[in-house]
């Protein structure tokens, strides 16, 4: 029995510009279409083609241009992320008409998450920016204090002893420096901190991926050394891989040395209050 040939995948992404909507995604696509697939070459109905040049064209006169942090958090293949998702309802309808369109011999697929369905909590900005220039200020008074100590004398200590008190006190002021600039990286940070779907919790603070609702246990809202926040009780926890910001990993060491929960939500900074954060968690879990 002879095999079935294989059905031309095509993927759907905006981009301004370019005068279509589809992406040849596997070699038979590419060698019929090429890359960049012209909805006139495809067997399609009026009703479905004007759906798709409108929303192109749409697309193009909305799209703006985004910032690397929106980029980040695109769920397309190419620029424009952000004012794509904005369309993903259509995006989803418009795949159903080509598949119909189109028939078994095409598969059509695309990557538009629904921001809906999404709840997605980032920096309170506000607070981010107070923080770090409170921090910034404070590196730069502890950072004087230890030149002080070290160089201008400080009671009746030995050298051995201002040096050693000195070095204490640079250490703090580099503690001091290290939150300030984490907070003006913050600040400028326009992506989602944390977002809960379906597919689970991701804290960028904490996680390079989702937590998967399988591996969550329960949530338990605590406050640690004045901190509010919400605990996860996650299955090996460290087996959660680490984000690649080594800001970020600080997170997961400091909770070890202090004894908190590991994987954690923290309320500090962020544009959420916990009841919130508890209330889109238990919705997702039932």
């Amino acid at each position: 029995m002879p095999e079935s040939p294989e059905p031309y995948r095509l993927r759907i992404a905006l981009e301004a510009g370019v005068g279509t909507c589809l992406w040849a995604a596997n070699s038979a696509a590419h060698a019929r279409f090429g890359y960049a697939v012209s909805l006139a070459d495809l067997p399609l109905t009026p009703q479905t083609a004007r759906a798709a040049a409108a929303l192109i064209a749409r697309f193009g006169a909305n799209a703006a241009p985004q910032s690397e942090a929106d980029i980040d958090t695109g769920s397309t293949l190419f620029g424009g992320e952000v004012a794509a998702a904005a369309f993903a309802g259509e995006i989803q309808e418009l795949c159903a008409r080509l598949g119909t369109d189109l028939g078994p011999n095409f598969l059509v697929e695309h990557d538009f998450v629904d921001l809906a369905a999404q709840a997605r909590f980032g920096w309170n900005r506000r607070w981010t920016v107070r923080a770090a220039v409170g921090a910034l200020i404070g590196s730069a008074g502890v950072g004087w204090f230890a030149y002080i100590i070290a160089f201008r004398g400080f009671g009746d200590l030995s050298h051995e002893g201002r040096a050693i008190l000195a070095l204490a006190f640079a250490a703090f002021g580099l503690l001091f420096f290290a939150a300030g600039v984490t907070y003006v990286l913050a600040s400028r940070d326009l992506a989602p901190v944390v977002v809960i779907d379906e597919a689970g919790v991701l804290d960028r603070r904490l996680s390079a991926a989702p937590i998967a609702w399988s591996r969550l246990a329960s949530v338990t809202p605590l406050q640690h050394g004045g901190q509010l926040m919400l605990a996860l009780n996650v299955q090996a926890p460290t087996a959660q891989p680490l984000p690649r910001n080594p800001l970020w990993i600080v997170n997961r060491l400091a909770a070890r040395m202090t004894g908190s929960p590991e994987l954690a939500i923290k309320l500090t900074g962020l544009s959420a209050d916990l009841a919130s954060l508890l209330a889109e968690v238990t919705r997702r879990r039932r």
